[in-house]
C-alpha cells in the first residue's frame, strides 16, 4: 500500500539523519495542500468545520417566540424558574419550533437533579436572552450542583452526572445501519465512496461512520501497521500502560460527517474528505444520525452559587477528610456544569458568558456546530470548553478570563474541530490548583484538529495513562503565540509540548504526527520542541516556521474555506426530512 511504502521510506531516511532540518516553509506546505488536497501527510482539510450550511434555505431559523414571562417565570424574585422556563421550551417543542425568549433579569435554576434543570430534547429550539448596553442581561443562575452518581467516558451515558447542567441538550443515538462501504480500501482524502446501495441517502444528510477492528482477541487490538490504533497514532510505540487504548477503547472508531450528493445507485460524495485510510478489514459502516439540529443558545449569561476555590482532583479544603470536607472531590471536578450537549448537529452557541462553573461547555457525539463569542470567567475550575467524540465543531472568538486546569480540552476520537482566535488572561501555571494556559489533548487519540491564532497558550495534557497517547495524528498548531513563561515543569522550560506521562525527551512523542506552523513568543526566549528551536521533519512531527509568525497564510481555516467555496459550493437541493 502506498502509505506503508511512504512510511518505510521516511524511516529509512531517518536512519541517516535523526533530526532532518528542512527548507520547507508554510507557503510550500500550503501549496502542496492546494495542489494535492489532504492526502498522505499533507495538512488536513478543516473547511467544513462548523455550521457551514447555517444560512441556507435548508436550515431556516425558527420564528415563533415563546416569552418565559407568559409561562409564569419571574426574574429577580429568588424563586425557582426552571419549571416555567421548561414549560416554554415544551410549548416550542409542541409547535415544532420556537424561540424561547428570556427578558433581562436573573432566573433561578434549582439544579441538583434532572427534574430541576432545563432540558432541550427536540430540534429547532433557540434559547435567546436579552442584551443591555452591550452586556448579556438575561442570567440563568444555577443554585445546586449535580447530585448524579453515574460517571464514565463523556457522552457514553446520558445519565452522566455532568448532564445535570443548567441547560442539557440531549439528542438520541440511532444505530440504524444505512449501508456499508464496498469491499475495498479507501485512502485518506477520498470524497467519492462506493456503497452497496444509496437508497437510504439524500443530499446534505448527516451520517455516522463506524469502523471496527477485525480480530480474534477482543481485548487486545493489533498494533500492526493497518490496525485502527496504528492508523490514528502512528508512530507512537505502545506499552502495557496504555491498557484502555489497546483494550476496549481501541476496538472501534466512529465519526459524524455529511453527504454532499448522491452520485448514482452505488456512490455518494461526502463534503468532508476521509481523514484517514478506511480499510476493508475494518468494515466501514454508515449509520443514521437522528440527533437534534438547529438548536441555538444565544445572548445568555450563566452564573452559579459555586464559591470557587478550586483544587484539581481533591476535596475542599485541601487534604480534608471525613466531616472536615466542605465540598467533595466529585463536586469540585464535575458538579457545577453550565451547558451539556450530546447527539447535536448543525447548531450554535453564540454570545454567551459563563461565570463560576467547574465545567462550562461540554459537547459529545456532536458535529457541525458553531461556538462563538464566548467569555469564560470565575475563580478557578476544572475545564473551560470540553469536546469528547465531537466532530467539526468551530470554536471562535473566545476570551478566557478565569483559571482552569483544562481551558481547551478534546478527547476520545474528536476530529475536525477548529479552535480559532482565542485568548487567555492568566498565562502562568498555578501549582496550588494546577490551572494554566493549556491546550489539553486528553487521550483516546483525538486527531486532525486545528488550533489557530491562539494567544497565551501552550500544550499540556491530562488523561490517565491507560488512554494515552494524548492525541492522534495530524493535530495542527498554526500561529500560536505562546506565553512568555512556559514553566509547567522546571525541567522543560520553553517546551511547547508538555506531559507528566514521560521524561522530557519523549514528551512530544505523545502528540504523534502533529503539524506545527508558526509557534512563537513575543518575548521570553525561543520556543523549543524536544529542546530544539529549529524547523524540521521528524517521525513524530512536521515543524515549520518555529519561532516566527506566519504572515503569508495568516489563517489556515479561512484560506481553506475560500478554496472550498470555489471548488465545492453548497448544493441547492433541500434535504428530505424523512427517509422512505
Amino acid at each position: 500500500m502506498n502509505w506503508i511504502i511512504s512510511r518505510l521510506l521516511l524511516i529509512m531516511g531517518l536512519i541517516f539523519s535523526s533530526n532532518l532540518v528542512i527548507a520547507e516553509t508554510a507557503d510550500i506546505m500550503w501549496q502542496k495542500f492546494v495542489d494535492e488536497g489532504p492526502v498522505d501527510s499533507n495538512i488536513p482539510d478543516f473547511s467544513y468545520t462548523g455550521f457551514f450550511a447555517k444560512n441556507s434555505a435548508v436550515n431556516a431559523p425558527p420564528e415563533m417566540i415563546f416569552n418565559v414571562l407568559d409561562f409564569n417565570a419571574i426574574p429577580d424574585d429568588g424563586i425557582d424558574d426552571s419549571q416555567s422556563i421548561q414549560a416554554a421550551i415544551d410549548a416550542a417543542n409542541e409547535n415544532g419550533e420556537g424561540i424561547v425568549f428570556l427578558p433581562k433579569g436573573r432566573y433561578l435554576i434549582t439544579g441538583g437533579e434532572a427534574a430541576n434543570i432545563l432540558k432541550i430534547s427536540s430540534s429547532n429550539i433557540i434559547i435567546r436572552g436579552e442584551s443591555d448596553r452591550g452586556e448579556n442581561a438575561s442570567v440563568l443562575f444555577l443554585k445546586n450542583p449535580s447530585s448524579g452518581k453515574e460517571f464514565g467516558l463523556i457522552g457514553q451515558n446520558n445519565a452522566d452526572l455532568r448532564s445535570i447542567a443548567a441547560i442539557s441538550i440531549e439528542g438520541e443515538q440511532d444505530n440504524t445501519v444505512l449501508a456499508s462501504f464496498t469491499d475495498k480500501d479507501f485512502s485518506r482524502g477520498t470524497r467519492i465512496i462506493e456503497v452497496g446501495s444509496t437508497a437510504n441517502f439524500r443530499p446534505h444528510q448527516t451520517i455516522r461512520v463506524l469502523l471496527s477492528e477485525a480480530q480474534d482477541d477482543a481485548t487486545s487490538p493489533s498494533q500492526d501497521n493497518d490496525s485502527l490504533v496504528n492508523l490514528l497514532t502512528y508512530p507512537f510505540e505502545f506499552t502495557e500502560e496504555q491498557s484502555l487504548t489497546l483494550g476496549r477503547y481501541g476496538q472501534t472508531v466512529e465519526y459524524i460527517t455529511k453527504i454532499r450528493k448522491v452520485v448514482d445507485d452505488t456512490h455518494i460524495e461526502l463534503y468532508q474528505p476521509l481523514r484517514f485510510d478506511h480499510l476493508k478489514q475494518h468494515s466501514p459502516t454508515i449509520m443514521a444520525f437522528t440527533g437534534l439540529t438547529n438548536v441555538g443558545i444565544e445572548h445568555i449569561r450563566f452564573e452559579s452559587a459555586w464559591l470557587g476555590q478550586y483544587i484539581h482532583h481533591a476535596p475542599y479544603p485541601a487534604d480534608s477528610v471525613g466531616s472536615d470536607i466542605i465540598r467533595s472531590e466529585r463536586e469540585q471536578d464535575y458538579g457545577w456544569v453550565a451547558l451539556w450537549g450530546t447527539w447535536l448537529s448543525d447548531s450554535w452557541i453564540s454570545n454567551v458568558t459563563f461565570n463560576n462553573f467547574t465545567q462550562n461547555i461540554i459537547l459529545s457525539n456532536s458535529s457541525f456546530t458553531d461556538i462563538n463569542d464566548i467569555t469564560l470567567q470565575g475563580n478557578g475550575g476544572h475545564a473551560g470548553i470540553t469536546y469528547s467524540s465531537a466532530y467539526n465543531i468551530l470554536t471562535t472568538n473566545v476570551h478566557i478570563q478565569g483559571d482552569f486546569v483544562h481551558p481547551l480540552s478534546i478527547r476520545a476520537w474528536t476530529s475536525g474541530c477548529v479552535f480559532k482566535d482565542i485568548s487567555i488572561d492568566t498565562t502562568k501555571f498555578n501549582a496550588l490548583d494546577r490551572t494554566g494556559p493549556f491546550i489539553d489533548l486528553h487521550g483516546l487519540y483525538p486527531y486532525e484538529n486545528l488550533f489557530e491564532n491562539l494567544t497565551g497558550f501552550y500544550v499540556h495534557s491530562g488523561g490517565d495513562l491507560g488512554v494515552l497517547p494524548h492525541s492522534g495524528v495530524r493535530n495542527t498548531f498554526w500561529n500560536i503565540q505562546a506565553p512568555d513563561e512556559i514553566e509547567r515543569f522546571d525541567y522543560a522550560i520553553g517546551e511547547f509540548f508538555n506531559t507528566a506521562a514521560t521524561q522530557v525527551n519523549k514528551m512530544y512523542q505523545y502528540y504523534p504526527s502533529s503539524i506545527v506552523v508558526g509557534v512563537y513568543r513575543v518575548s521570553g526566549g525561543e520556543v523549543t520542541i524536544n529542546r530544539n528551536p529549529n524547523d524540521r521533519v521528524e517521525p513524530f512531527m512536521q515543524i515549520y516556521n518555529l519561532n516566527q509568525r506566519v504572515v503569508s497564510v495568516e489563517s489556515l481555516f479561512n484560506s481553506q474555506v475560500l478554496l472550498r467555496q470555489a471548488a465545492y459550493p453548497l448544493l441547492p437541493e433541500p434535504p428530505i426530512l424523512l427517509l422512505n
